[in-house]
C-alpha cells in the first residue's frame, strides 16, 4: 500500500475522495482540507459509453484517475484521505492500482460502512 505518514505542515495539502459505486456507476467525489466539493467524477462522464460493461472497465478508471489527477495539480492537492462508502469490489483494487502508476498519493483509508437495519429488526449486520 501506498499510505503516507503526513506532519502538521502539511495539512493543508490533504485532500478527501469519496469513492462509491451505485448500480453501474462509479462516482469519486473531491473535496479540499475544509471538506469544501472540488469535483465529482463519474464514470459516465468520461465519454467511453453509457452501458455497464464500458463505464466499469479498467480503462475507464484510468480515464478517472488521470481527470482526478488534473484536479489535483490544479488546487495543489499532494496527499488524500480515501473514503470507502461501500464494499471491497474489484473496482476499489483497480483504483488503487491506478493510484499507484499515476503517483497519487493516500494519507490514510477510511471505510464509511453503516449498519443497514437496527437490530430490533432481527436482520444481518453488513459486513465489508
Amino acid at each position: 500500500m501506498n499510505i503516507v505518514k503526513l506532519k502538521n505542515k502539511d495539512k493543508k495539502f490533504v485532500g478527501n475522495l469519496f469513492f462509491l459505486k451505485k448500480y453501474s456507476n462509479i462516482f469519486l467525489i473531491l473535496s479540499n482540507y475544509k471538506r469544501k466539493h472540488i469535483i465529482t467524477l463519474t464514470s459516465g462522464s468520461c465519454k467511453l459509453g453509457k452501458n455497464k460493461k464500458k463505464k466499469i472497465s479498467p480503462f475507464n478508471m484510468l480515464n478517472l484517475v488521470v481527470a482526478l489527477k488534473a484536479s489535483l495539480l490544479k488546487n495543489n492537492i499532494k496527499f488524500l484521505n480515501f473514503y470507502l462508502k461501500q464494499r471491497f469490489s474489484r473496482h476499489f483494487f483497480n483504483l488503487r492500482k491506478m493510484f499507484k502508476l499515476n503517483e497519487i498519493k493516500v494519507n490514510k483509508y477510511i471505510f464509511l460502512l453503516y449498519k443497514s437495519y437496527s437490530l430490533n429488526k432481527k436482520r444481518k449486520v453488513r459486513r465489508i
